[in-house]
C-alpha cells in the first residue's frame, strides 16, 4: 500500500481582523474574480473536496456543506466512517474548502462543499485511501471533484485510475494540484488516459510560475495563485503567508465552479475548455503549462469554446 504526505511550504497565523483585507487581496482583481461573482457565486455547483477534511463547526462553512440524506457532513476514507473532521494541526482541508466557498474568503461563495478526509492527523494517505473518497464525491452526484495532495503515478494504481475514470464518465471535472518539487511532469496522471482532469500549477503575485511549483507542457494545463491567498485554519485563525499547489488548485477549483454555474449547459470538458482558453498570457509560463498562461476568472466564464483547438 503506498502512502504519502500532503503538506504545505509554509503556514503562518496571522490574528488580523476582517477590517484588514482591504486592498490586500489583488489577486481577487488580476485573477479576474471579482468581475466574474458579479456574474456568479457558484449557485447550484457542488464540489467534493478531497484532503484532510474541514472543520465544520466554523462561521466559515456555516450553510456552505451539502449534507448526505442522512445529516452527516462528509465521509472519512481513513476509518471508513462518515465524519471529516479536520484533524491536521494546521488544517490544510479547512484552509483549502475557506477559498473554495467559504463564507469570508471564497472564491465561489455561493458553491456547497462535500469534505472527504482522505488524508489523516499527521497529513498521510494512500492511493486506496483516495480512490475510497473518489467513488463517495461520485455518489454524492457532486459537480467538480478536487483531490489534494501532490503528483499522482496511476500506472500502478489501477484502484483509483478506475475511480477517476468513473467520475469522468459520471461527467465530473476532476481538478488536482501539479505538485511542489519543481520538477517537469509529462503525463500527469500517469497511465490513467484521463480527458477531463485538470493539472493546475502555481503562480506567485506578478503571475510567474513559482519557484517550487511544477509544471509541464501539456501535462499541466493551466496556473493559479499558489501564495498570499486569505483563508482559515481549522482553529479558526485568519491565515495569509504560506504557498503551494494546493491553493492553486483550490482557486482553480472555485473557478470551475463560477464556470459552471454561469454555464449550467457546460460539459466538464467544456469547463476546462473555457478556463485554458481565457487564460491570461504570459512569457514565463509559455511553454510550461498548456494554456501559456494563469487562470481568469471573468474571461473564463466569456471565452468562446465553440472554435475548433
Amino acid at each position: 500500500m503506498k502512502k504519502f504526505v500532503v503538506g504545505l511550504v509554509s503556514v503562518l497565523t496571522l490574528g488580523l481582523g476582517a477590517q484588514s483585507f482591504a486592498g490586500d487581496q489583488d489577486y481577487l482583481d488580476w485573477a479576474g474574480v471579482k468581475d466574474a461573482q458579479k456574474v456568479t457565486k457558484g449557485n447550484g455547483v457542488t464540489v467534493a473536496l478531497l484532503n484532510t477534511g474541514v472543520n465544520y463547526h466554523l462561521p466559515e462553512f456555516r450553510n456552505r456543506i451539502a449534507k448526505d440524506s442522512e445529516g452527516n457532513y462528509g465521509y472519512d476514507a481513513i476509518t471508513g466512517g462518515n465524519d471529516p473532521m479536520d484533524m491536521l494541526e494546521y488544517g490544510l482541508g479547512t484552509q483549502v474548502s475557506s477559498i473554495v466557498a467559504g463564507n469570508q474568503f471564497g472564491i465561489a461563495p455561493e458553491a456547497k462543499i462535500v469534505p472527504v478526509r482522505v488524508f489523516d492527523e499527521n497529513g498521510g494517505g494512500t492511493l486506496e485511501s483516495l480512490a475510497k473518497g473518489v467513488v463517495y464525491a461520485v455518489s454524492r452526484n457532486v459537480n467538480i471533484i478536487e483531490i489534494g495532495g501532490g503528483p499522482l503515478n496511476l500506472e500502478k494504481a489501477a484502484t483509483l485510475c478506475a475511480a477517476m475514470k468513473l467520475a469522468e464518465e459520471k461527467g465530473i471535472l476532476l481538478v488536482v494540484p501539479a505538485g511542489n518539487d519543481g520538477s517537469e511532469i509529462r503525463e500527469y496522471p500517469s497511465g490513467c488516459g484521463l480527458s477531463s482532469t485538470l493539472v493546475v500549477a502555481g503562480v506567485d503575485s506578478r503571475g510567474d510560475l513559482t519557484r517550487y511549483s511544477s509544471f509541464g507542457f501539456p501535462a499541466v494545463h493551466i496556473a493559479a495563485p499558489a501564495e498570499n491567498i486569505w483563508r482559515i485554519s481549522r482553529d479558526g485563525s485568519t491565515q495569509k503567508d504560506g504557498q503551494g499547489t494546493s491553493f492553486s488548485a483550490a482557486f482553480a477549483t472555485a473557478t470551475a465552479a463560477l464556470v459552471m454555474a454561469a454555464h449550467p449547459e457546460y460539459s466538464a470538458g467544456d469547463v476546462k475548455t473555457a478556463m485554458i482558453r481565457g487564460a491570461m498570457e504570459k512569457d514565463s509560463l509559455r511553454g510550461r503549462v498548456l494554456s501559456n498562461g494563469y487562470l481568469n476568472a471573468a474571461a473564463a466564464i466569456a471565452a468562446d469554446i465553440s472554435r475548433p483547438e
